[in-house]
């Protein structure tokens, strides 16, 4: 089931994948705690096993247009599950 979580319950999942050797301030982002950034959860029963985070960005503007825009980073899944396929995975529910 995919839920919205908090940027401190990403943390160590940030860490175990994309931060391996450090530690969990380096997986502390800037605009983790803004109101306008989004974090997503995947979990297997209460075990968080991927997750995503969505930011707001202001792009450059001009005087024609004013650029809005969103960013997806902070991917991670666990070790575990990585080569599941979406059906493996619903299939372990």
């Amino acid at each position: 089931m995919i839920k919205q979580i908090t940027a401190v319950k990403a943390y160590p999942l940030r860490q175990e994948i994309l931060r391996p050797d450090g530690t969990l301030e380096d997986c502390q982002f800037d605009g983790d705690e803004l109101a306008s950034t989004i974090h997503f959860g995947l979990f297997d029963g209460d075990a968080l096993v991927a997750i995503a985070s969505v930011y707001c960005r202001d792009n450059e503007s001009n005087e024609y247009y004013v650029v809005k825009g969103y960013q997806l980073r902070s991917m991670a899944v666990a070790k575990a599950v990585q080569w599941l396929s979406l059906k493996q995975f619903k299939g372990r529910e």
